[in-house]
C-alpha cells in the first residue's frame, strides 16, 4: 500500500472537539500516570472518561504533575479541542 500511495499527501482527520483523550490503567480501566505497557491512550466522549487515578500510579512519573507549577494534575481536568488529553 505505500507504494500504491506514495505520491499522495499524508491526510490527516481532526478530532471532533466532543473526544477527548485519557491515558489509563489497562487492567483497572482508571486513569493513570504511568507511561508503560501497563497503560494505553483511550478515546472518550467528553464527560464520560474516568474521573479517578489508579492507586499504584505515581506522580512521580514523568507525565504526573504540572510540570510547570510542581502541581499534581486533576483527574477530571477537561478542555476544549480535538487534541484534548486527560493525565
Amino acid at each position: 500500500m505505500r507504494v500504491a500511495l506514495a505520491d499522495e499527501p499524508v491526510q490527516r482527520k481532526k478530532v471532533p472537539s466532543q473526544i477527548v483523550q485519557a491515558r489509563i490503567d489497562r487492567s483497572s480501566g482508571l486513569l493513570t500516570y504511568k507511561a508503560d505497557e501497563t497503560s494505553r491512550f483511550e478515546y472518550f466522549l467528553r464527560g464520560t472518561a474516568p474521573t479517578e487515578y489508579e492507586p499504584d500510579s505515581s506522580s512521580d512519573n514523568l507525565l504526573g504533575g504540572d510540570l510547570f507549577s510542581g502541581q499534581e494534575s486533576s483527574g477530571d481536568k477537561e478542555s476544549g479541542g480535538g487534541d484534548d488529553l486527560l493525565f
